[in-house]
């Protein structure tokens, strides 16, 4: 797990996952399918997936001095850029129903439902970001994009959480960054506001990374 550009831990699993069933879209800003109440809280940028493992140099890179950059040379099978790509339509604290898959390989994610559109927020540096109200807001793509079970990957985000405070024996609420659906490899943030990284294969579920 890298913060900031910056490795932070390393921890090797030897899980054997089963896969599951890949049928499930993405989702972003909410655990998956069958988990209505896991939603982020909290603003989310340039959230992106990578068929291969990112090199240390490559995230270096991509932090850029803590700039957004282009992700064009990395070839990321999803890219999601929350109004930043041209065929977005930004608007100051307006809402939005498709995000453009920035890859080019068009999964882009959608949500129809106005109620659970987040929002635009400008940053510093002159880029739009959501925000994701905790409570109902989410995107989901279609189920084509990258299944890491079969061939491993590596998932990047710029994050700015409002809320990391779970409830009871439910540790992931108002946490889920990105998942694919209720058979997942999750990026979260744990309840110190760490980023996590999760495996679950409908039987085992690991914390496979970890800051804390």
């Amino acid at each position: 797990v890298y913060v900031d550009g910056f490795e932070e831990f390393t921890l090797t699993s030897t899980t054997t996952y089963a896969g599951g069933d890949q049928t499930y879209p993405y989702y972003i800003g909410m655990l998956g399918n069958g988990y209505p109440s896991y939603y982020w809280n909290g603003e989310l940028d340039e959230v992106s997936v990578f068929e291969t493992e990112l090199l240390s140099s490559d995230v270096t890179a991509i932090y850029n001095g803590g700039v957004p950059t282009s992700l064009t040379s990395y070839s990321p099978a999803g890219w999601w850029r929350m109004g930043d790509d041209s065929s977005d339509t930004a608007s100051a604290n307006g809402s939005i129903s498709t995000i453009t898959d920035s890859s080019g390989n068009g999964n882009d994610a959608t949500q129809s439902d106005t109620t659970s559109q987040p929002t635009f927020k400008a940053l510093a540096q002159s880029t739009t970001s959501l925000s994701f109200d905790g409570s109902g807001d989410f995107f989901t793509t279609n189920n084509t994009v990258l299944n890491f079970y079969n061939t491993g990957g590596s998932i990047s985000a710029w994050i700015k959480p409002s809320s990391v405070t779970g409830t009871g024996t439910d540790p992931y609420k108002n946490r889920s960054i990105i998942n694919k659906g209720n058979v997942y490899l999750s990026l979260n943030v744990d309840e110190s506001g760490y980023p996590a990284l999760y495996f679950y294969d409908g039987t085992v579920r690991e914390v496979v990374a970890t800051t804390q």
